[in-house]
């Protein structure tokens, strides 16, 4: 085979490959192998999703490079953004290596089941000879990004060091851990724990970093009358935090916290609660919320905040095919497009919210009672059934409609 044929067919192979289904494929077959592997990470949905955009942009790079007979790295930015994260995360640089050296398996795996004929030019190729030839790109690609990325990895460290405190954030991750609160661990937190804590996490689901976190804290700070606004920054594009109250928030206030946000950031807010105890239990809140917010299609248009108490139902059972199946089997024609099916579960979730009672849902809804008596019995007639038949399940299906809006059938 000579150098202009496989020239040629690397080209055919890399105009292909780059087709959006076929580097989805490809994402999906290495990330697959990489979290099958590390289930830390898999654990951790903001991770994932930067190991999605890393394994991409790399895949994208090593294809838009690779009819260039001259092999040459170009480092994409999602890779150096999980490198980040993992450093802020407090991983060490054997966590990094694992995720490269799993995923050269993977793109192994991927690479030995590329159907060679596909892609061949007026004349056969031999398989193995291309086969070598790629993989021999692919593995100096892994091996120098490697080589980047640590030294990346390790000046994030450095600088993390250097512009933290290391005590903080080592307080922090024991609190996390569970671990009681010691002398020296409020010593280092500088933070009032035995007060009211109500967990904030920040972050842009795609790219870039949280706003700057003194800037952020003095803003939340004012807006909750909080003593104390602790923050940590947790990866490249995500901020935790725990304001600090005498008593909880109104929820008002908490709400209003939305009017703080740029665009494309997102605040999931757990429920405040007191103590080391607290402080990690309201953590825990917050992220289970983002998770599922990081997990809604992306056909939905997710809120820019949202509180543990809104979805929590939704928290513990997830936003996928099970639910959206309840969901269309529990309110039928309610899930009809429009403002007329849209109202009527409207008013079912807040009547259910209030205990089924009629004249506190038409406060809440600033309506009078009759029309929500209206609501309720068309409500009823379209369901085909009482209101208070399974109503777990109808309550569970409009939080669900509520979120994501109409599951597609």
């Amino acid at each position: 085979m000579t150098p202009e044929d496989l020239r040629s067919w690397t080209a055919d192979f890399a105009a292909r490959a780059l087709d959006p289904d076929a580097v989805e494929a490809f994402v999906a077959d290495v990330d697959a192998v990489i979290l099958a592997q590390m289930p830390d990470l898999a654990a951790d949905p903001v991770l994932v999703a930067e190991l999605h955009a890393s394994t991409r942009a790399h895949w994208r790079t090593f294809l838009a490079a690779l009819p260039d007979p001259a092999h040459r790295l170009v480092l994409p930015e999602p890779a150096i953004a999980l490198s980040r994260s993992l450093a802020r995360r407090g991983e060490d640089i054997g966590v990094l290596l694992k995720i490269y050296r799993t995923a050269q398996r993977g793109v192994f795996e991927h690479l030995a089941a590329v159907d060679v004929a596909r892609h061949a030019g007026p004349r056969p190729v031999a398989r193995d000879e291309v086969l070598v030839a790629l993989w021999d790109r692919a593995s100096r690609w892994i091996d120098d990004a490697v080589e980047a990325l640590i030294a990346d990895h390790l000046e994030e460290q450095r600088r993390i060091r250097e512009t933290t405190d290391a005590g903080r954030a080592e307080a922090i991750a024991a609190l996390l851990r569970g671990e009681p609160a010691q002398a020296r661990t409020l010593r280092a937190l500088a933070h009032p724990l035995p007060l009211c804590q109500t967990a904030l996490v920040l972050w842009r689901r795609d790219g870039d970093v949280p706003p700057a976190p003194g800037e952020w804290a003095r803003a939340v700070r004012g807006a909750l009358g909080a003593t104390s606004v602790l923050t940590h920054l947790a990866g490249s594009r995500e901020l935790w935090a725990w304001a600090a109250t005498a008593t909880p928030p109104e929820d008002a206030a908490l709400d209003g916290l939305a009017v703080l946000l740029e665009d494309g950031v997102h605040l999931a807010v757990g429920r405040p609660e007191a103590g080391p105890t607290g402080f990690r239990r309201s953590h825990e809140q917050a992220r289970s919320v983002q998770a599922l917010m990081l997990g809604l299609p992306r056909t939905s248009a997710p809120p820019a905040l949202l509180r543990h108490p809104e979805v929590e139902l939704l928290c513990l059972t997830g936003t996928g095919s099970a639910v959206a199946d309840l969901a269309r089997r529990e309110l039928g024609a309610l899930l009809a497009p429009g403002r007329g099916p849209a109202q009527l579960r409207e008013t079912l979730a807040t009547h259910l919210a209030c205990g089924l009672q009629v004249d506190l849902t038409a406060r809440r809804l600033v309506v009078h009672p009759n029309t929500v008596r209206y609501r309720l019995a068309r409500a009823e007639e379209l369901l085909g059934r009482r209101l208070t038949e399974r109503a777990g399940a109808l309550d569970l299906a409009l939080r669900y409609a509520a979120l994501v809006g109409v599951p597609e059938s």
